[in-house]
């Protein structure tokens, strides 16, 4: 049920931290704290996969940072530890107090636990920060419930960035998140439409459970372990060409050479435009070229 977890007392923080935005950041540096002052192991439960995705897949939302990307910015934050929990029918049915007396304190040997004020936990939400306060008096661990972020009157909640990514506010997105948002994908085989009109794209195999952003044209950086480039970022469906199906694509500024098989992480960093069904190819070379000439601009190239 739960991944290997190193021993120690442990500085819980309790969330699906999704995005890992600035809300999450309150949490943990809470809990990173506490383990630094007073010893012990800074740790997230995470549970995996969402929880709603076993208990309403039609319904689920998409993810902001899949497995490996929350994890490698829960540690650039500071937290010691990552231990996933399983998410699944059997996890499903602990009630608030299991999921307290046999998840936290039995098995991860709970010092702390630091929430929002608005965390639920067991079977059918049925626990609070009421409940999880009841029960450390009787088990023996503290409870810090910190109040939600908010940023310019805002609550910060990954519900609300995905909004603001679905609606073309890249911006509103990013301060909310508080770091650069990624797209990762494997660059696979496309149908080298990009190629034959002068501007070849990597075309990248996306995740059906990361969450994309309106579609459009937009400025970025593209890595891989061979290195980064400028990019000019493409998602969408292609309605000029009659593609149905929607593409996360993207021209490396200055790059020339194969990326195939290779995994490419795309910093979204500028909304460009809106996605548009040009009369031919002819127009559309012509505005891919003035898209690239913003994309050097505000990449400085």
């Amino acid at each position: 049920m739960l991944a290997e977890a190193c021993p120690g007392e442990r500085h819980l923080v309790l969330g699906n931290f999704d995005g890992v935005h600035r809300g999450h950041r309150v949490l943990i540096e809470h809990a990173v704290a506490l383990a630094q002052r007073s010893g012990g192991v800074s740790s997230a439960l995470v549970l995996e996969p969402h929880p709603q995705e076993l208990l309403n897949p039609l319904g689920a939302p998409k993810l902001l940072t899949l497995p490996p990307e929350r994890e490698r910015l829960l540690r650039e934050m500071g937290l010691q530890e990552i231990v996933v929990a399983s998410y699944d029918a059997s996890f499903s049915n602990y009630d608030a107090h299991a999921f307290v007396e046999e998840v936290l304190v039995a098995k991860l040997g709970a010092r702390s636990v630091s929430v929002g004020t608005s965390y639920l936990f067991g079977k059918g939400a049925s626990g609070d920060v009421n409940k999880l306060r009841e029960m450390s008096k009787k088990l023996g661990f503290a409870v810090h419930p910190l109040t939600l972020y908010c940023l310019e009157g805002v609550v910060v909640s990954s519900s609300t960035i995905r909004q603001a990514l679905l609606r073309g506010d890249l911006q509103h997105a990013l301060d909310l998140l508080g770091h650069e948002w990624r797209i990762i994908g494997q660059v696979v085989h496309g149908d080298g439409r990009g190629r034959t009109i002068g501007f070849p794209t990597a075309n990248l195999s996306i995740s059906s459970r990361a969450q994309l952003p309106k579609h459009g044209v937009y400025t970025g950086t593209a890595s891989w372990s061979g290195g980064e480039h400028p990019a000019l970022i493409y998602i969408g469906d292609r309605p000029t060409v009659g593609i149905g199906t929607v593409r996360v694509e993207a021209h490396l500024l200055g790059f020339s050479g194969e990326l195939y098989g290779e995994e490419l992480a795309l910093d979204i960093q500028h909304y460009l435009r809106e996605e548009t069904r040009f009369a031919n190819l002819e127009e559309l070379k012509e505005q891919i070229a003035k898209d690239i000439m913003q994309c050097q601009s505000k990449a400085g190239v």
